[in-house]
């Protein structure tokens, strides 16, 4: 993330001045040559640290759900840690296609902003018993999981493998 100190040929949807994050080889230096397709502009509320942040988080989530997954329209996707970085991208890439979300996420108050959101599943990140109660109820008994995003830990991942179907895929 940084400012924009000049512009190629053609380039319009930046002007030098604009404060700006992205991907590009060789971030970490003070001045570094950007294709521009792969910038845009900084959300003004966001910090520099934490949009330098977003394209980790988008491309962890384009290549575990669309390259590896192959996450389609109907399935259903269980998302740990829903209201961190890569969960929010999770969340919001899932609903592009279509799928089901099924989300953990610790505080009531995280619950809630994921239900605002429209997720209609959400369960406790903090108590693996709870969390397979809570999704045995959500799925019924012959219903189980396409695809796993999975950030936690311990019995959370031996819960969440016993919740996927035979062509599940876990991330």
């Amino acid at each position: 993330a940084g400012t924009v100190v000049a512009l190629g040929e053609g380039v319009t949807h930046v002007k030098v001045g604009d404060e700006v994050y992205g991907m590009m080889p060789g971030c970490l230096r003070t001045y570094v040559t950007v294709v521009a397709a792969l910038v845009e502009r900084k959300p003004s509320n966001m910090s520099f640290e934490d949009a330098a942040s977003l394209p980790s988080i988008f491309s962890t989530t384009e290549v575990a759900l669309h390259d590896f997954a192959k996450l389609k329209k109907g399935e259903r996707v269980l998302i740990h840690a829903a209201t961190g970085g890569v969960g929010m991208a999770a969340v919001q890439y899932a609903q592009s296609v279509g799928a089901i979300v099924y989300a953990t996420a610790g505080r009531k108050e995280k619950q809630d902003y994921l239900r605002s959101l429209g997720v209609e599943f959400i369960t406790s990140s903090r108590d693996a018993d709870v969390f397979y109660k809570d999704m045995q109820s959500f799925l019924g008994s012959k219903k189980k999981i396409d695809v796993v995003l999975n950030s936690l830990s311990g019995d959370f991942i031996t819960r969440s493998v016993e919740l996927l179907g035979r062509q599940g895929r876990f991330m």
